[in-house]
């Protein structure tokens, strides 16, 4: 049996988790991102950002994209309580407009259902409930921090989820299973590790070794690097995503200077140069304009570095927005 949705779009797992799950599964906690993400994004957030000590088994993007974060045999370090977490599979679900009441939209939460039928029966739960306590087999994550998650629009929503979920266990609805691969997210090289692993992102042996040998990497490699960041004879690592972008903004020259400065990352960095700039080719300033004000291109710095060379367009465009409103 396999122990993985069949609706995932993107795998983007990140080692935040506490390991295997100590109970079986027996429910479904609901919260919501609190931000207007695809999937793909919230689960890379969680990944990349080491000051944020989180994750979720699944990121449901505001548009019906699904990335799996956590495997489900893992607990997953979601809902601030290490009980129920190892008895839930947990479920992050982007807005479709922030703030009050954190609202989400219907493809949204139709993609949330059909993912929970096929749980339910997949983990032998005959019927969907929503209780209002941990007798049901949807929890809520205010049921286990103080927090208001999972905001006002979606906790109304969870006895609706439930039929819904409930109509497809019967045979009521038909739902067929997406005849797809997963895309896996690009492994990260060893140098990028060992720079998480001088940061302090892996842990302390023998677990970081474990952690490094399950993920497949090589002990002795990434260690060794490790070692000459620590004396100081190897300078901090870029990521590919990073120097990609500094190309883009004009940082490592054209041809020649460019294989020179890169060296032996130039291959990979120049395939994620031409990824970006592929995807970019594809929009209209109006589209990534639509994105800016979505917040998918962030503020300041970060969006001059997501925007490249059509970042003084796009601004121009939002400029005229809002002097229009």
């Amino acid at each position: 049996m396999s122990n993985r949705s069949p609706y995932i779009d993107n795998v983007v797992l990140t080692r935040k988790h506490s390991g295997r799950r100590t109970h079986k599964v027996q429910a479904f906690v609901i919260h919501h991102m609190a931000a207007k993400w695809t999937g793909k994004r919230c689960a890379e957030y969680f990944r990349d950002t080491p000051s944020r000590q989180a994750s979720a088994n699944y990121c449901i993007g505001y548009d019906g994209d699904v990335a799996l974060n956590v495997e489900e045999g893992n607990r997953a370090w979601t809902s601030s309580s290490a009980w129920a977490d190892n008895r839930a599979i947990t479920y992050e679900l982007g807005n479709s407009k922030t703030g009050h009441p954190w609202e989400v939209s219907d493809k949204t939460l139709n993609k949330l259902i059909v993912m929970l039928a096929e749980q339910h029966k997949r983990y032998g739960l005959k019927k969907a409930s929503y209780t209002g306590d941990t007798s049901g087999t949807l929890w809520r994550h205010d049921w286990f921090a103080s927090t208001n998650c999972p905001g006002p629009y979606l906790g109304g929503k969870l006895s609706y989820i439930a039929n819904e979920v409930n109509k497809i266990l019967c045979g009521e609805d038909k739902v067929s299973t997406p005849n797809k691969k997963p895309v896996t997210v690009r492994k990260k090289s060893n140098e990028e590790v060992a720079q998480e692993v001088y940061n302090g992102l892996w842990g302390n042996n023998p677990q970081r070794k474990q952690k490094l040998e399950q993920a497949g990497y090589n002990y002795n490699t990434i260690q060794g690097i490790v070692n000459k960041l620590a004396s100081g004879s190897s300078k901090p690592v870029k990521s590919v995503d990073t120097l990609a972008r500094e190309v883009i903004a004009g940082k490592h020259g054209t041809g020649k200077v460019r294989r020179d400065v890169l060296g032996s990352r130039y291959n990979e960095v120049q395939k994620r140069v031409n990824e970006i700039l592929g995807g970019r080719k594809q929009k209209s300033i109006k589209q990534l304009a639509d994105e800016v004000e979505r917040g998918l291109h962030g503020t300041g710095e970060q969006r001059k570095k997501s925007l490249g060379s059509r970042y003084n367009e796009v601004q121009a465009e939002i400029n005229r927005r809002y002097k229009n409103k």
